[in-house]
């Protein structure tokens, strides 16, 4: 995989992630900060998205949203966020 289609799947990733939260009405920071980050191609601050997501993780966790399609999307946020830090460091 490149760095431009790990780039595209992540934001698309969080875009998802970022609609299911918004509809109801709860924002969430940390995922719309990750996704700014991507948006700009920021890359000198890719290695804060794993930490952006995390933080949200636990909000969702706390107000126990529990679906299997979110977890699915959070999972796959996680686990490119990483490959693209690893990939760009």
């Amino acid at each position: 995989m490149t760095i431009e289609s790990i780039e595209t799947e992540l934001l698309n990733e969080l875009m998802a992630i970022d609609d299911y939260l918004n509809k109801d009405r709860v924002i969430y920071n940390e995922v719309r900060g990750a996704l700014n980050i991507i948006k700009n191609k920021n890359n000198l601050h890719y290695h804060r998205i794993k930490h952006k997501l995390f933080m949200d993780f636990r909000m969702i966790d706390d107000h126990q949203i529990d679906d299997p399609q979110l977890e699915f999307h959070l999972e796959r946020a996680y686990k490119l966020a990483a490959f693209l830090e690893d990939a760009i460091i």
